[in-house]
C-alpha cells in the first residue's frame, strides 16, 4: 500500500494574520509527519517554503519548479516522495498552455502562469514503477481550466500506473473533471479515488479559507489510473497547536499497484 497525500499550502506570502505561514508552519510539518504520506503533492510552495519542507522533511525528497520561470520564481506543484520507500526515476515540467514546453508560459484565459510536475518513481518493495503528477489549476480562468485538463490528459499513457494530485479549482461535475475521470469511477483516463473508495459529495469540500468549514464543494483531488486499487481515502480536517495548517483541508488516499 502507498499512502498519497494532496494539500494547498496557501502562499506564504500572503497577509493572513495570524493564519500567515510564520506562524502556521511547524503545524504543517506535524499534520505531514502524523499522516506521513509516501507521495506528497504540495501547490502554492514558494521557493522558501520548498526549503523549509527540505529542512524540516529530511526522509522526503523533493521535486519541482517555480512556474514562472522554470526555476524558483513563483508557486512550485511540487512532489515529495519519501527516500526509503520510493527512488525517483526522472522528473519532468509541463505548463499548461499552448506552448507547454515554455517555462512561464500562460494558457487561454488563465490569471498566471500554472504548472504541473511529473515525477517517476519506482517502489523499492516491490520494483513497480509510477508516474505522480502534482498540479493546480488556474482559479479564474474557465476555459484554461478545461484546456489545462486536456494538456494533462496528453501526458497519460494507458499502460502506465499514474497518480494525479492537485488543487483543480473546479467542481466534480465541470468539464475539467469529466475530462480527466468521467463520472468519477469510469468514462475517463483515471479514476476518482473519493468516489472510488464509496464516498459522495456530502461534506466533502476541501477549501475553507481558514474557517475549518468547507466553502462549498470539493476542489482539491486525487485521481489514479485503473491500475490501482483504492483502500480508503480522507479529508483531514486536524488542528494541531489549535490552528488550521492552510486554508485548504490536505486530502489522502491509500492505494495499491497491482491489486
Amino acid at each position: 500500500m502507498l499512502r498519497v497525500m494532496s494539500f494547498n499550502l496557501r502562499t506564504g506570502t500572503a497577509d493572513d494574520g495570524p493564519n500567515s505561514w510564520p506562524q502556521r508552519c511547524d503545524t504543517v510539518i506535524r499534520v505531514v509527519e502524523r499522516l506521513a504520506p509516501d507521495v506528497l503533492g504540495v501547490q502554492e510552495c514558494l521557493d522558501f517554503q520548498g526549503e523549509f519542507l527540505r529542512t524540516r522533511l529530511p526522509g522526503y525528497g523533493f521535486v519541482g519548479v517555480g512556474r514562472n520561470d522554470g526555476v524558483r520564481a513563483g508557486e512550485f506543484a511540487a512532489v515529495l516522495y519519501k527516500r526509503d520507500r520510493l527512488k525517483m526515476l526522472d522528473v519532468r515540467h509541463t505548463w499548461l498552455s499552448l506552448t507547454p514546453e515554455v517555462p512561464g508560459s500562460k494558457g487561454w484565459d488563465a490569471h498566471m502562469s500554472r504548472n504541473a510536475t511529473l515525477a517517476t518513481l519506482e517502489d523499492r518493495l516491490t520494483a513497480m514503477r509510477f508516474i505522480a503528477i502534482n498540479t493546480h489549476l488556474d482559479h479564474r480562468g474557465v476555459l484554461s481550466r478545461t484546456e489545462s485538463a486536456r494538456v494533462l490528459a496528453a501526458q497519460l499513457h494507458p499502460a502506465t500506473p499514474t497518480v494525479l494530485m492537485g488543487d483543480l479549482n473546479c467542481l466534480p461535475d465541470s468539464e475539467p473533471y469529466r475530462l480527466l475521470v468521467g463520472d468519477g469511477r469510469e468514462g475517463g483516463p483515471l479514476r476518482d479515488t473519493h468516489r472510488v473508495a464509496g464516498h459522495d459529495e456530502t461534506d466533502a469540500g476541501t477549501f475553507h479559507s481558514f474557517t475549518l468549514q468547507a466553502q462549498g464543494r470539493r476542489i482539491d483531488y486525487i485521481f489514479v489510473s485503473p491500475h490501482w486499487s483504492v483502500a480508503a481515502t480522507a479529508i483531514d480536517r486536524s488542528t494541531p497547536d489549535d490552528r488550521p495548517p492552510s486554508d485548504h483541508f490536505p486530502i489522502t488516499a491509500t492505494i495499491a499497484l497491482g491489486q
